[in-house]
């Protein structure tokens, strides 16, 4: 009867916190065009192909049209926790923020899929203040759709936290 009792226990507590949302966070797969070109620009990921400014159709006939960035950051990560600071990365758009209470998260990476293909699977904050946001794709599998390695991003709302930094971890 007792390791039955241990066993609902455990079930309810799994569903529990399965069911609840920590530090009520949201996930933007779709906040690229949100986002100035200029600081699109300013924060190139390695792996990621951009166009080559360089390129001209008519004079090079053997040159890429675009190139690999291989001296970049592999990623990028930003706490905006201020009108200001949100203001000199996205254009105006309807995402409502109250920074005295909420916070976003820009992480910028370089991927093959659209950003749609993830779900943040866990939020954890260890005792040096680090967040780690732990994200999948949707299915097992790789989706379809693969494209050329590009520039990608995600952008979590979630309460404000008092962090010292933000890792994202991919879960396979």
């Amino acid at each position: 009867m007792a390791t039955i009792l241990v066993v609902v226990i455990a079930i309810l507590g799994v569903n529990i916190y399965n069911g609840r949302i920590p530090y009520n966070y949201k996930l933007y797969t779709d906040a690229e065009p949100w986002i100035y070109e200029s600081y699109w620009e300013n924060n190139k990921v390695r792996g990621a192909y951009y166009k080559n400014p360089d390129y001209n159709p008519d004079e090079d006939s053997w040159g890429s049209e675009d190139y690999q960035d291989k001296t970049s950051p592999k990623t990028r990560t930003v706490i905006i926790t201020d009108e200001e600071a949100f203001n000199e990365i996205f254009k105006e758009g309807d995402l409502d923020v109250d920074y005295s209470k909420e916070m976003l998260i820009l992480h910028i990476f370089m991927d093959v899929y659209h950003p749609s293909c993830y779900k943040i699977t866990k939020v954890t904050l260890d005792k040096e203040q680090v967040l780690r946001i732990h994200y999948k794709y949707k299915d097992y599998f790789a989706p379809p759709g693969a494209t050329m390695p590009g520039q990608n991003c995600f952008l979590v709302k979630m309460k404000k936290t008092d962090v010292s930094a933000v890792e994202f971890v991919e879960q396979r």
